[in-house]
């Protein structure tokens, strides 16, 4: 029996409490919106699913034409010993479904995805995202090419032995809460608006008690000592010594050795000279054309940049809206409270003047105002000091034309440096991985797959590796034989510790593209099991 909708919500909060607190009610929403597409349901796709169906997501598909065998058992968990013969797609579903039954939806097809890429690549259009494993190259180039099509999200997942790639091609992926892990304050010390700078100015040192006076919040500190130092210098201070005595000017303000505030104002005291200025990474997105040229079929992230740019231009005088929160300091109650609403209240007053521009944006543009609701453009306006945008090349693009392939990426890697100047590093990996790509085209299997007598696919490995090497403009040595011999010894084999891994990651990823917070991958993975080591490339 169905729970009613109110107890529904209720035990959904209950059950997703911790992951409400990472990505918000309205992360979990689009969670749950989702519908992935799982092409294989062998270890590394169940297992990415796993960590996707625990946290939610809305619906799921395993389309997977093959039959559970021994082999499964022996390396995935979804999978049981009465499963041998069935369809692997129904078992792996059922099995999954197991985990959560908070998930909407699920359904299992029993087809070879190589035949429906084949048939019907379009059939892309109606998932959110795609996970390819275990296809060969010619079947995940035309995916890719319809998944760039219909703007789908493509994660491709390979295993070869204790080897693991992950490709993500996400179009354009913006993004609006990167959550970084050092976010930068936005104080505006160096031009205060109006309330703080009143604050400051109401306040007298001499009249303060030595309780309040030790409780004094440090940005408040920064603006009475930085006027105090214009007044004798008529500037603020600019070589090393006159910061030096700057911090001295707040260290001696101390009454007791112990006014933790006064030297927490000397530690930012460089927040009271630095100038403000916007990151280039965000005037890039301010002066990209979508924000630039906003039409009707904008979405709303660059309709709420253009409206953020008119601000900037204008009421903002040069600076972005204010972000509205304040750090924790050493300070009473009351002292902070004060700052932390000089802080909200400035910051709504600069969301609602970008909420005017968007809106005669919306109307010149013969739009409905609210397309995009208050809470939206205040979230925007409070991230936009953070604003991100990765526009992903294709599979198709770096499979097809090898002078699209990032050469600088690759070579940086191959070498570790931190072992040594002559330890391969993880990009050799990443080359000897396309040259078993190669060599499944001209053979329909990879090297050692099928086969008791691996070693004699190395010398065609090899002539494969070296065309490759050759066509990215690298000598042949600098991958060396070993690398080779090791993908012909794996045989394409599928083992389940690495799935466990590289399942982990992928699902990350795509909680990250989906929920439109942090920064994904952009855009390989390749993970090195036999030293447990791993390497993020943009190729």
């Amino acid at each position: 029996m169905s729970l009613p909708e109110g107890d529904l919500e209720t035990k959904k909060t209950e059950k997703y409490d911790r992951q409400l607190r990472l990505w918000g009610v309205e992360g979990q929403k689009r969670i749950e919106s989702a519908h992935i597409a799982l092409l294989n349901g062998g270890p590394v796709g169940t297992e990415t699913l796993k960590n996707l169906v625990l946290p939610g997501i809305g619906e799921f598909t395993v389309i997977d034409s093959k039959k559970v065998t021994n082999r499964d058992l022996g390396n995935n968990f979804f999978v049981e010993s009465e499963s041998i013969g069935k369809s692997r797609a129904e078992e792996v579903t059922r099995l999954l479904y197991e985990l959560n039954d908070m998930v909407k939806d699920k359904h299992a097809i029993d087809q070879d995805p190589v035949a429906l890429i084949d048939s019907n690549a379009d059939f892309v259009k109606d998932y959110t995202v795609i996970i390819a494993t275990e296809l060969p190259p010619t079947s995940v180039v035309k995916l890719s090419i319809a998944c760039a099509k219909h703007n789908k999200i493509l994660i491709v997942v390979r295993i070869n032995g204790l080897i693991g790639t992950i490709r993500v091609q996400a179009g354009e992926h913006t993004i609006v809460e990167s959550k970084p892990s050092f976010p930068s304050e936005d104080l505006r010390l160096n031009t205060p608006f109006e309330a703080i700078s009143q604050i400051a100015s109401r306040l007298n040192y001499d009249n303060l008690d030595d309780m309040h006076f030790a409780h004094i919040p440090y940005p408040i500190i920064l603006l009475k000592e930085i006027e105090t130092w214009k007044a004798a210098h008529n500037k603020l201070p600019e070589e090393d010594n006159e910061k030096d005595k700057f911090r001295a000017q707040i260290q001696a303000r101390k009454r007791k050795v112990d006014n933790e505030n006064f030297s927490e104002a000397s530690q930012k005291a460089h927040y009271a000279w630095i100038p403000y200025k916007i990151p280039s990474t965000i005037l890039d997105i301010l002066n990209d054309h979508k924000a630039q040229n906003v039409t009707k079929d904008s979405t709303d992230f660059w309709l709420l940049a253009h409206a953020v740019n008119l601000f900037v231009h204008n009421e903002g005088k040069g600076k972005l809206p204010l972000m509205g929160t304040i750090p924790d300091m050493t300070s009473d109650t009351h002292s902070f409270i004060e700052l932390q609403y000089a802080y909200r209240d400035k910051a709504l007053q600069d969301a609602d003047i970008v909420k005017h521009h968007l809106h005669k944006t919306l109307t010149s543009l013969g739009l409905p105002t609210d397309r995009i609701s208050d809470v939206d453009i205040r979230n925007f306006c409070k991230h936009s000091l953070f604003l991100q945008v990765i526009r992903y090349s294709t599979v198709a693009e770096e499979d097809e034309d090898p002078s699209k392939v990032n050469r600088d990426s690759i070579e940086m890697n191959l070498v570790d440096w931190l072992v040594g100047d002559d330890a391969p590093g993880e990009g050799c990996w990443w080359l000897a991985m396309r040259a078993a790509d190669r060599f499944h085209r001209a053979h329909g299997r990879y090297p050692g797959e099928n086969t008791d007598a691996f070693e004699q696919d190395f010398e065609s490995l090899r002539k494969h590796a070296d065309d490759v090497l050759t066509q990215l403009g690298f000598q042949t040595n600098q991958l060396q034989d070993a690398h080779l011999k090791e993908l012909c010894r794996f045989g394409n084999s599928q083992i389940h510790t690495i799935a466990a891994i590289l399942g982990g990651i992928c699902a990350q990823e795509v909680i990250k593209l989906v929920t439109h917070q942090w920064v994904p991958l952009d855009n390989t993975f390749v993970f090195n099991g036999i030293h447990s080591t791993s390497v993020s490339l943009k190729i």
